[in-house]
């Protein structure tokens, strides 16, 4: 990919990854617990995968801590 898609592409992803983290936080403040985690979870794939592809690299997966461990 070239550098400008790249960055285009983490953009991409890091912006669902804060749109998923403010649903998190308001189905938190709702109490509605369970899916409050399930979309924080899903913000931190989403931003480990702005990492990846902020470093060129293609991301795999949907482990946060295998994108973590994994990170070149």
């Amino acid at each position: 990919m070239s550098e400008e898609k790249l960055a285009r592409e983490a953009k991409r992803w890091f912006l669902q990854a804060a749109d998923d983290l403010e649903a998190a936080e308001a189905l938190r403040q709702a109490g509605k617990f369970a899916q409050a985690a399930f979309l924080a979870k899903q913000s931190g794939e989403k931003a480990m995968k702005a990492v990846w592809f902020g470093i060129d690299e293609d991301p795999w997966g949907h482990s946060v801590a295998r994108l973590v461990r994994a990170l070149p």
